[in-house]
C-alpha cells in the first residue's frame, strides 16, 4: 500500500536527471511479492543492507520507521498516505503521523527534513505542539483528493461503466481493520440489512488491503469472507482495484473511523458512520468533528430509517470539513513537484 502512495508522486516526476531506486524494511525473502511489484514498476530494487550504506540524494518514505539504518545527512521526506491525520497511538493521545517518537530523534531533532501536509490549519496546530518541526512541513494538498474531484468531472461515464442507472441509489460501505472497525465487527450484518433495502440501492464495498493480506498461519483471508454477496447489487473493491472511481459514482459512504470515509466530504455526499471505538480517533480530528455531527448507525436496525432521513442531512458540515483537510485542493502535483526540486537542489523542467 506504501508503495502505491509513492507511485503517485513518482509518476508525476519525468526528468532524466532523477532516477528511482526502491528498498524493503524486512527481509527479502519475507518481501517476495513486493519486490515483484518494485520490478514490475521498472523501479530499481536495491537490497536493504546495500541502500543503508549508499549516500542517497533524498529519501522518500510514506511511512515511518523506515529512516533509521540511513545516513543523518540525508535530506528525508514523509508524504502523506491517508487524509485527516485522525489515528492515535495505542495508550496515548498522540496522533500517530505526527507523534513524537515518530517525527523526532533521541535528541528532539526532526527526523525528517520535510513532512507534506495537505492543511495549513494542522501544520499550524502540530508546530503549536511541537515546536521543533517549525520549517520541517509543507503544506501541498492532497494527490488523492484531486485525483477524486478530477474524476468527479466524468461521474455519469463512470456509473454507466459501472452499470449502474440514474435512479440507482450507490452506497459505499468502507472499512479499516482489526478489532472495531465495521468489516470485523457488524459487518456481515450490515451487508444483510443493506441488502433489505429497495432494489434501487447498490453497494460497493471497500476493506482495507490488511483484509485481503495472507496471514502466517494461513488463516482465512478477512476480505474473501464478503465476496459470497458478490452479485447484481454488490461489487467488492479487491485491493488492485481502483479506490477512487468507488467513492465517485457513490451517493452515500457508510463507514468506520477509516479515513477513506474523508473523501466524500469533498464531493458534498452524506456520510453515515458506525459508532468509533474508544481511543482509536483523536478528538480533536475532523473525522471526529464530523462524526459527532453525522448520523450514526448504532444498530443495524437503524440503517433503513438514516438512509430514509437523508435529505435532511446537515450538508453544510461537510463543506467545513472538506476546506479543514485540504487547503489547496487541485493544487498538488504543482506544490508537490516544487518540494521535491527544492529538497533535490534541482531547478524544475517545467
Amino acid at each position: 500500500m506504501m508503495l502505491e502512495k509513492m507511485k503517485a508522486v513518482v509518476d508525476m516526476i519525468k526528468d532524466d536527471r532523477i532516477q528511482w531506486f526502491c528498498t524493503i524494511v524486512t527481509p527479502p525473502d519475507e518481501s517476495k511479492e513486493l519486490i515483484q511489484e518494485i520490478k514490475k514498476y521498472n523501479y530499481t530494487y536495491i537490497h536493504p543492507y546495500q541502500a543503508s550504506i549508499q549516500l542517497w540524494d533524498l529519501i522518500m518514505v510514506a511511512d515511518h520507521h523506515a529512516t533509521y539504518n540511513f545516513n543523518d545527512s540525508i535530506p528525508k521526506v514523509l508524504i502523506d498516505h491517508g487524509v485527516g491525520d485522525s489515528k492515535v497511538i495505542v495508550n496515548s493521545k498522540e496522533r500517530y503521523h505526527y507523534a513524537r517518537t515518530n517525527v523526532l530523534d533521541k535528541t528532539k531533532k526532526p527526523v525528517y527534513s520535510c513532512i507534506f501536509e495537505s492543511s495549513e490549519q494542522h501544520k499550524q496546530e502540530v508546530i503549536n505542539d511541537i515546536p521543533a518541526l517549525k520549517g520541517c512541513i509543507s503544506v501541498v494538498g492532497h494527490i488523492e483528493v484531486d485525483s477524486i474531484l478530477s474524476l468527479n468531472k466524468s461521474r455519469s461515464e463512470l456509473r454507466n461503466e459501472f452499470g449502474y442507472s440514474d435512479t440507482d441509489i450507490v452506497i459505499f460501505i468502507c472499512s479499516s481493520h482489526g478489532d472495531g472497525s465495521l468489516l470485523d465487527s457488524i459487518g456481515h450484518e450490515l451487508i444483510e440489512e443493506a441488502l433489505m433495502l429497495p432494489n434501487k440501492y447498490k453497494i460497493i464495498l471497500a476493506s482495507h488491503f490488511l483484509n485481503w493480506q495472507k496471514t502466517k498461519n494461513n488463516e482465512v483471508v478477512r476480505g474473501n469472507s464478503f465476496l459470497k454477496y458478490e452479485g447484481m447489487r454488490v461489487r467488492v473493491l479487491r485491493p488492485k482495484d481502483d479506490f477512487s472511481n468507488g467513492v465517485v459514482v457513490s451517493d452515500i459512504c457508510l463507514s468506520d473511523y477509516t479515513s477513506a470515509s474523508l473523501f466524500f466530504t469533498f464531493l458534498e455526499r452524506p456520510i453515515i458512520f458506525i459508532p468509533f471505538p474508544e481511543g482509536v480517533v483523536s478528538k480533536l480530528s475532523s473525522i471526529w468533528k464530523l462524526y459527532c455531527k453525522a448520523p450514526r448507525v448504532n444498530n443495524v436496525k437503524d440503517l433503513h430509517s438514516i438512509i430514509n432521513d437523508l435529505p435532511s442531512y446537515p450538508k453544510e458540515i461537510l463543506t467545513r470539513y472538506s476546506s479543514e483537510l485540504d487547503s489547496y485542493p487541485g493544487e498538488a502535483k504543482k506544490r508537490i513537484k516544487s518540494e521535491l526540486y527544492r529538497l533535490l537542489k534541482l531547478s524544475s523542467q517545467d
